[in-house]
């Protein structure tokens, strides 16, 4: 069944519906060659794409039509393969039962070409017609043939869902006249569905129920806010006209007059908003959202590469099975359940240098960091770990590559086996060494990278697909183990004999010492002989065999001055931990707070001495977890206390000082007050960012956001809870904590949001607060 007269491309023929051979239904006819190109059913000088990308399908009279690149070098919608007998076509797909493909009576444009919506098949459901030509004179535009065209987009290479949310469609001009408009260019897979101009395994509001907006680059039409496709989530649907021919859309609603819907570019739901005059009416429009590439993150007015996930490496590739090379696979480890959308793998040959497989990956690490790459025809034990399957997972044999990126940047790498003078080394630092049949190249139980393959990789013989190497491992990295407690001058007995120090394991690997190095603040050191300490797992190291209680080891030649020293455990090259004391209270070991146990530089105000006593007169907990350091007062300060506060621009950090610290002994609160200008017109939150610096980092301690289907501009109090270790991290040895915040409006002074005007201030916050217990 098609349309009376309707027309269209095969190959470079046209063909016409009617009723060809009188039974009184309607088929498509003999063709009619065109003496050049065919497009929409037109013979034509020079071709041009019929469809948006190779590969995409279409439901043609009961079958299903495959967009094609042509002789021609043209995109075209292929001869359409008939679906099976009990099936129909909906959505490009042959199936038992059938779906709506559209609201009855509406009207696309596509490839240049007018698309309605009807029955043009033998099923009960309705389709989309094929692209038809438009007349001489008129062009398609926003679902209707006219002389002028109209923009359906404001953006070009902008990405959007097509109505059923199956299809990606992108903005641009993709037609002979000079306006915007959206053509399908990929199709989701099985159990994806589209949202923001992406194929996803779930969905995401792209509005809030009820909300309105007017449709991007149009004067007079508005879209509203609901679910409009098999998703459960929220989009835009349906633009319609204003009823008032002479009312143009303004603020999302139908009115006399425009007003300003925005004021510069801005980030939004994950996407940037351009904002100008798209519909020339003088008023500032928001235009059609651009979603950022998967490897991007939009801040401020752009977008920009996301910062890669701190310890994401690759941590084991067995690429040469025993036999035929079945048991393979590429695995990765970082952040528990982080996203992997925007990374990629890429194996690079050894010998020419050239990119062989790309491996985009999808999901997320598990809830133990590791992800795995497998091949299809794996065995069960990798299958069973496996979060991705693709036959590019087999790697070649040494010499080769394989790196992992995010978008073009590279963020991890990994070269193996020999390379020539002449081969493409494309690792970091130098290759790691080929292995044998069955084994796999992996890291440590730590996942260390030095940024050198043949460091850091090691020939395993028993692989471990989607799990960390078992067993033991050397320290290799700063606080793989660290120095928890210390005895420089004991009472009982004297400093030769009673000297100790204390070791914690915070890993969960038992940690091999042998061959680490002791070192005092002079020139004094020890080799460990022989030493391990279990995952999570105290030890004590003495000068004597006979400090008053039974050390686990006994060291010699570094000696814990009274009047002040420094203590360092290297291994391999590698400093693990150090401690700098002053003078010391006689009897009285200086111990870690176990709160500080996850801080990268504890500092002087994390330490305390020890209260528990031992051996008679000495205080210490050697070998044990150390108690809690006691409380002796409460830390109340606040900065910026008037009511007008501080305001910055938007992109702007503030930054203050808390002077007089105390070292914390609990976790703390950070009270304060911002200003939130939430515009709902514009779809634009409130948002407050604050941080603590830490080291020569700054930790985020508070974030705060407002929204809504109501506008709001008013003073708004936060209030966090910021944890010990991080307070203890971010003391300074002067005794001050270095702060930084920034406020982000949804409008700006005097703008109309809705029917609200914000009087003011914007992007300004006062009284910060913060107290603990020290």
């Amino acid at each position: 069944m098609c349309g009376a007269g309707a027309v269209k491309c095969e190959g470079t023929a046209v063909v016409t519906c009617g009723d060809a051979d009188g039974d009184g239904c309607r088929s498509w006819g003999v063709s009619a060659p065109c003496p050049g190109s065919c497009a929409l059913g037109v013979c034509v000088d020079s071709c041009r794409d019929e469809c948006g990308a190779e590969g995409l399908a279409t439901c043609d009279t009961g079958g299903v039509a495959t967009c094609k690149r042509g002789a021609d070098g043209c995109l075209h919608w292929g001869t359409a393969t008939p679906c099976l007998s009990g099936e129909s076509c909906s959505s490009g797909v042959c199936a038992a039962a059938c779906g709506d493909e559209c609201d009855a009576g509406a009207s696309v444009c596509e490839g240049g070409g007018l698309r309605t919506c009807g029955q043009w098949d033998a099923d009960a459901c309705r389709d989309w017609s094929p692209p038809q030509p438009c007349g001489a004179g008129t062009s398609c535009s926003d679902g209707a043939c006219t002389a002028s065209c109209v923009s359906e987009c404001t953006t070009a290479g902008a990405r959007g869902c097509d109505w059923e949310g199956t299809h990606i469609r992108q903005c641009g001009d993709w037609d002979a006249d000079p306006c915007l408009e959206w053509a399908t260019v990929a199709a989701c897979g099985e159990g994806e569905s589209c949202s923001l101009g992406a194929c996803v395994s779930g969905c995401a509001d792209e509005c809030t129920a009820g909300e309105s907006r007017c449709r991007p680059g149009s004067a007079s039409r508005v879209e509203r806010c609901e679910d409009g496709d098999a998703d459960p989530c929220l989009e835009w649907v349906a633009a319609e006209d204003c009823a008032d021919s002479a009312e143009i859309c303004a603020g999302g609603a139908c009115a006399a007059t425009c007003q300003d819907d925005c004021q510069a570019d801005a980030c939004s739901g994950g996407q940037l908003v351009p904002c100008g005059d798209f519909d020339a009416d003088a008023c500032l429009d928001a235009g059609t959202p651009l979603t950022c590439m998967p490897w991007e993150e939009c801040v401020g007015a752009g977008c920009v590469d996301r910062t890669p996930l701190a310890g994401l490496v690759l941590s084991e590739v067995l690429y040469n099975a025993v036999g035929l090379d079945n048991d393979v696979f590429i695995e990765l480890h970082g952040p528990a359940g982080a996203s992997l959308a925007g990374y990629s793998l890429v194996a690079i040959n050894g010998s020419t240098g050239g990119e062989y497989a790309t491996i985009a990956l999808t999901g997320s690490l598990d809830s133990a960091g590791f992800y795995v790459v497998a091949p299809p025809f794996a065995g069960p034990h990798i299958a069973a770990m496996a979060d991705q399957v693709t036959p590019d997972a087999d790697l070649q044999n040494g010499p080769d590559n394989v790196q992992l990126r995010l978008g073009p940047a590279v963020v991890d790498a990994l070269g193996y086996g020999a390379f020539g003078s002449s081969d493409d080394f494309a690792g970091e630092g130098t290759p790691a060494a080929d292995v044998v049949a069955g084994h796999s190249l992996a890291r440590d139980g730590q996942f260390h990278d030095t940024q050198d393959n043949a460091v850091d990789f090691h020939d395993e013989d028993a692989p471990t697909p989607g799990a960390g190497p078992t067993g033991m491992a050397t320290p290799g990295a700063w606080h793989d183990v660290m120095i928890t407690e210390l005895m420089p001058d004991p009472k009982s007995v004297s400093d030769d004999d009673g000297e100790w120090f204390e070791l914690y394991n915070p890993t969960a690997l038992t940690m091999v010492l042998d061959g680490c190095q002791l070192v005092d603040g002079g020139t004094d050191s020890h080799t460990i002989a022989a030493l391990e300490i279990p995952p999570g797992g105290w030890v004590s190291l003495a000068r004597s065999d006979s400090p008053g209680f039974a050390p686990d080891y006994v060291y010699a030649n570094v000696r814990l001055h009274n009047q002040g020293d420094d203590l360092l455990l290297r291994c391999g090259g590698e400093t693990i931990d150090g401690v700098a004391y002053g003078e010391v209270a006689p009897g009285r070991a200086r111990q870690l707070d176990p709160g500080a146990l996850g801080v990268a530089q504890p500092g002087d105000g994390a330490w305390c001495l020890a209260t528990s006593v031992y051996n008679g007169n000495d205080r210490g907990t050697p070998g044990a977890p150390n108690p809690p350091c006691a409380s002796t007062g409460t830390y109340d300060q606040t900065l910026l206390d008037s009511d007008a506060g501080v305001c910055t621009t938007t992109s702007d950090w503030y930054e203050v000082t808390f002077t007089g610290v105390q070292p914390a002994v609990s976790d703390g609160t950070l009270g304060f007050e911002w200003y939130v200008a939430w515009c709902a017109t514009f779809g634009q939150p409130g948002k407050v960012w604050f941080q603590l610096q830490t080291g020569a980092t700054w930790t985020q301690v508070a974030e705060g956001t407002v929204s809504g289907s109501a506008s709001a501009c008013s003073w708004v109090f936060e209030t966090d809870t910021v944890a010990k270790d991080t307070l203890l991290a971010a003391r300074t040895g002067a005794g001050a904590i270095h702060a930084r915040f920034r406020v982000q409006s949804g409008c700006g002074l005097g703008i109309l949001c809705g029917s609200l005007t914000n009087p003011g201030p914007t992007n300004c916050a006062r009284r910060l607060h913060l107290t603990y217990s020290h």
